[in-house]
């Protein structure tokens, strides 16, 4: 009997640690950015902009330069939404440092609502690609992210041949 109370009284300790640290764990860095890509999937560009400094910077193969602030943020999101309706974020791993953490993901989605000079092939494909972020956070917002992920590769998934 005592060897039962024993065990039970540690898988209770064990059980307790376990929560502490998966709560923990959506805390800080990694829980903001576990809300960031919450307020992703929900669609939400200006949820996702109040992750953001006022003068964050981003950068991305996706465009030339970089976008700035709230209004930049809000402007590339609203575009993937709306160029691909269903598009989803899926957080495949995460490393948190001191001030940054790197988020690997897949998103992907029908690009059924491409921008106006899209060429017509690339209507109505469907796409799935990895990438990478690193977002650099101060004061529990974003001051700077920079993506990466095969530009080339969407291309070939959404019907570009290559000559």
């Amino acid at each position: 009997m005592k060897n039962i109370v024993t065990a039970l009284l540690s898988f209770a300790f064990c059980l307790i640690k376990w929560q502490q640290a998966v709560a923990q764990k959506n805390t800080g860095n990694e829980g903001l950015i576990r809300g960031l890509f919450e307020a992703i999937n929900r669609h939400d560009s200006l949820a996702v902009a109040n992750f953001f400094d006022d003068s964050a910077r981003l950068e991305s193969p996706n465009w030339q330069g970089q976008e700035k602030g709230k209004q930049g943020v809000t402007t590339i999101y609203s575009r993937y939404f709306k160029g691909t309706p269903d598009i989803r974020f899926i957080i495949t791993n995460m490393v948190e440092g001191d001030g940054a953490v790197v988020v690997e993901y897949t998103f992907g989605g029908k690009f059924s609502n491409p921008e106006p000079g899209t060429p017509a092939y690339m209507n109505n494909k469907t796409y799935l690609l990895k990438a990478a972020t690193r977002y650099n956070i101060s004061h529990n917002k974003i001051v700077y992210a920079v993506s990466y992920f095969d530009q080339v590769d969407f291309l070939r998934q959404v019907g570009y041949t290559f000559p």
